[in-house]
C-alpha cells in the first residue's frame, strides 16, 4: 500500500536570521539512499539584529528517486566561470630612504603659515620645510661613498699599469754610460799633452822633458817613448775631434795636429778623470790613428730656373756683392727692410759674380721672396783670387733688396764625387835614422803642405808650448 507523500521540513531559523525563502517539495516515499548532509553553520556568526541574506549552496534537498547524488557546492557540467574581481587601485611606491620616527607637528588652523620678522617674511608650521643635511644618509651619500670608491680604484689600477710598463712615472731615465764624463775639460788637457809630446830635438832632449813635467810630476824618465834622435814640431796647436767615453771616469780623446815634418795627423790618448773634471791623468801613450775619410756625396743640379728673374736679380746682386766686400755707403741701399747684414770691412775686394741661381717659384709660394745662389770670385790680399758660393734671401717691395745671406751652398762643383782616402804625395818617405828630416816627411799623412803662415824651419829651436 502507497506511503502517503512525505512534507520535508525547512531547518529552523538561527535566532536573529531571517526566514529562508525555502518552499517544501513533494519527494518520493520511497526510503532516503543516506541522511541529508548536516547543515554547515557559516564561518562567522553575525551579531544579533543584523541581516544575513541567504547563500545559496549551504543546503542542497536531497535528489529524487534514482538520481545521483551530487555534492553540495559543486555545480554540473562545465565549470562555472568566476566573477571578474575589479583591480584595487595601485597603491603609491614609498621612497627608499631613511625614515623619520617623530611625528609631525599637529596643524594650526588659525596659523597663517609665515611671519614677518624684521621685513623678512620667515615661514612657520606646517609650512616650513624641514631641510636634512646631503650628508646625513641616503641616496646622496651612497652615490658619494660610490663614487670615491670607483675612483680610487681606477687611480690604484692605473698606477699599477705604469708601473709594470716600465716605471715611467717613478723612476727617471737611465743615462747611457760615460754622460758625466767631463769632455771639454778632457779634451784641453789632452791638446796641452799632445802639443808637448809630438815635439822634440835632438840636440836640446831636455826641453821635451820639461814641457812633460806637468803631466807626470813624479816621473824622472820623460822621454816617454822617443829615442832621443831627430827634430818635430807641432805648427800651431792640436784640435780635437771628438771623446768616446766608456764610462763617466775613462774616455778616449781623439785630435788632430798639423806636424812638421809630417803634415796633419790623426791621433788618440786616454784620459782619466775621479771627480768630473777637477783633476785629469794621462793613462796611454799617444797613438796615430786613419783620419776619417771622404765621403761621396751627389748634389742634384738646378734643373728648373728661372731664367727671366736671374737676369732681374743679377745686377742687384753684383751692387750688393761689391758694397758688402768693401762695406761702403752704397751698402744700406742695396738691403731690404729688417736686413742686418753687415759688410766684411775691405778685407776681400769683388772680382765678379759669375753665376746667379734661382729656382723655379713652387705652387702656392710667396712671389716676392726668392732664394738665389750666387757664386763670387774674390780677390784676396795675397793677391790671388778665390771663388765662393752664398745663398742669398731677396725680398721684393718696391724694388728687389737682399734680407739676408749664409755660407755653406750645396754645389756640384766641388762636393766629391767618389769617396775614400787619397794617395799618398811622391817623395813623402820617412828619412834614415840619424839624418834630420826634411820639410813635408812624413809617411801616412794625407798632406804635407803647411798651414798659412809659411814653412817652417827644419830644425827648430825647441818644441811649441
Amino acid at each position: 500500500m502507497p506511503q502517503p507523500a512525505a512534507t520535508v521540513r525547512p531547518p529552523a531559523a538561527r535566532p536573529g536570521t531571517a526566514p529562508s525563502a525555502w518552499a517544501p517539495q513533494p519527494v518520493s516515499a520511497a526510503p532516503l539512499a543516506a541522511p541529508p548532509p548536516a547543515y554547515a553553520p557559516p564561518q562567522q556568526i553575525p551579531s544579533p539584529g543584523t541581516y544575513q541574506p541567504a547563500q545559496p549552496g549551504v543546503y542542497v534537498p536531497p535528489p529524487a528517486s534514482g538520481q545521483p547524488e551530487v555534492p553540495a557546492g559543486k555545480p554540473k557540467g562545465r565549470k562555472a566561470k568566476q566573477a571578474k574581481q575589479p583591480k584595487q587601485p595601485r597603491q603609491p611606491r614609498q621612497k627608499k630612504g631613511r625614515q623619520s620616527a617623530a611625528q609631525p607637528p599637529p596643524v594650526d588652523p588659525n596659523d597663517p603659515g609665515f611671519q614677518v620678522q624684521g621685513g623678512t617674511v620667515v615661514p612657520t608650521g606646517a609650512a616650513r620645510k624641514r631641510r636634512s643635511s646631503p650628508l646625513a644618509g641616503g641616496r646622496w651619500m651612497q652615490f658619494a661613498v660610490k663614487t670615491l670608491i670607483v675612483v680610487v680604484l681606477a687611480v690604484i689600477a692605473l698606477n699599477g699599469v705604469y708601473r709594470l710598463a716600465g716605471k715611467a712615472l717613478y723612476d727617471p731615465p737611465t743615462a747611457p754610460a760615460g754622460s758625466n764624463f767631463p769632455t771639454q775639460a778632457a779634451s784641453a788637457y789632452a791638446t796641452r799633452f799632445a802639443q808637448a809630446y809630438f815635439s822634440w830635438d835632438e840636440n836640446n832632449p831636455q826641453n821635451r822633458s820639461t814641457a812633460l813635467q806637468p803631466f807626470f810630476p813624479s816621473t824622472t824618465n820623460l822621454q816617454l817613448g822617443w829615442d832621443g834622435k831627430g827634430v818635430q814640431q807641432v805648427i800651431g796647436s792640436p784640435i780635437p775631434a771628438g771623446v768616446s767615453a766608456s764610462d763617466d771616469q775613462h774616455a778616449v780623446v781623439q785630435l788632430t795636429a798639423y806636424l812638421s815634418p809630417g803634415g796633419w795627423t790623426c791621433m788618440q790618448v786616454g784620459v782619466f778623470s775621479p771627480n768630473r773634471g777637477q783633476t785629469l791623468a794621462i793613462t796611454s801613450y799617444t797613438a796615430y790613428v786613419a783620419c776619417p775619410a771622404a765621403a761621396p756625396v751627389t748634389v742634384p743640379n738646378v734643373t728648373d730656373e728661372d731664367g727671366t728673374l736671374e737676369a732681374q736679380l743679377s745686377p742687384v746682386l753684383n751692387s750688393f756683392f761689391r758694397a758688402y766686400g768693401a762695406s761702403s755707403s752704397d751698402l744700406p741701399l742695396t738691403l731690404s727692410t729688417g736686413s742686418t747684414v753687415t759688410g766684411l770691412a775691405g778685407s776681400v775686394k769683388l772680382v765678379s759674380v759669375d753665376r746667379v741661381i734661382v729656382p723655379t717659384a713652387t705652387k702656392g709660394a710667396d712671389p716676392n721672396q726668392r732664394v738665389a745662389t750666387v757664386n763670387v770670385s774674390w780677390q784676396t790680399p795675397s793677391g790671388g783670387v778665390l771663388a765662393q758660393s752664398y745663398q742669398v734671401t731677396l725680398i721684393k717691395v718696391d724694388r728687389w733688396g737682399v734680407l739676408s745671406l749664409a755660407g755653406g751652398a750645396p754645389s756640384s762643383d766641388i762636393a766629391p764625387q767618389q769617396g775614400g782616402v787619397a794617395p799618398n804625395p811622391s817623395g813623402n818617405q820617412v828619412p834614415a835614422t840619424g839624418q834630420s828630416p826634411s820639410a813635408g816627411a812624413h809617411a801616412g799623412s794625407p798632406s804635407n803642405s803647411p798651414p798659412a803662415g809659411g814653412q817652417p824651419s827644419a830644425k827648430p829651436s825647441g818644441p811649441a808650448r
